[in-house]
């Protein structure tokens, strides 16, 4: 009986085959990896993605500027009464808590180009639930150095006098869940002009606006994220 031959093209040395089926494995473990990582800044940055938070001038009201009042004590007081709204949408569906620091507010006279501050108050901190759409803070605070004549006079002739309303805070935002925004900057303000009510000049509420903030924290934690796969 014929001795097998065999092939010597057929024969692989055993390390040979251990080799190749190492790569293929790091292979797949390298391609997972990517596949992880980006699933992982998808997610952060679905939850991480924002804008900043909006504010509103809902009420704003001078009773020293109120021609309609005969009473001596509402005409000659240098309070003014005040209701802002913070309200943040960036998608219907998301349930999202924004918390606010320590909210700055700076009250303003507005006159010839030039600003007189006037007073000024600090609202407590506070959060609330996005799906609760607006959260509201009303104040009165006691003015100092408002030109109460030229005020007066200025609205007695049908024209209007101007003030402005300045807000400073930090704010950050949470998904309710594990993650918690790091603390950014907001500041905005607003002219408000006042007629001889007393009140704002125009019907509608007033937007405090900025430049536009968008903040996303997707970069670090895909540098983190690569990191730890690594």
């Amino acid at each position: 009986m014929a001795a097998t031959v065999e092939n010597p093209l057929l024969a692989q040395p055993a390390s040979a085959v251990t080799t190749a089926t190492s790569r293929r494995s790091a292979f797949k473990i390298f391609l997972g990896s990517i596949f992880t990582l980006g699933l992982i800044v998808l997610i952060v940055c679905t939850w991480n993605n924002h804008t900043s938070p909006v504010c509103y001038l809902e009420k704003f009201y001078v009773p020293g500027l109120n021609k309609a009042s005969n009473d001596t004590q509402i005409i000659n007081t240098t309070t003014i009464s005040f209701d802002l709204s913070f309200s943040y949408f960036e998608t219907a569906k998301d349930k999202r808590t924004i918390y606010y620091d320590n909210i700055d507010l700076t009250f303003s006279y507005v006159s010839n180009n030039s600003i007189q501050p006037i007073g000024n108050i600090t609202i407590p901190e506070f959060h609330y639930l996005e799906t609760f759409w607006q959260a509201h803070r009303a104040a009165t605070i006691k003015t100092s150095g408002v030109p109460w004549e030229q005020a007066r006079i200025g609205v007695s002739n049908g024209s209007t006098a101007m003030f402005r309303v300045d807000l400073e805070t930090k704010f950050r935002i949470s998904n309710g869940l594990f993650w918690k925004s790091d603390r950014y900057d907001l500041r905005v303000g607003t002219n408000v002009t006042v007629n001889d009510h007393g009140m704002k000049s125009v019907n509608h509420i007033l937007r405090l606006s900025s430049a536009s903030v968008h903040v996303c924290d997707c970069i670090p934690v895909a540098i983190v994220a690569l990191l730890v796969l690594v």
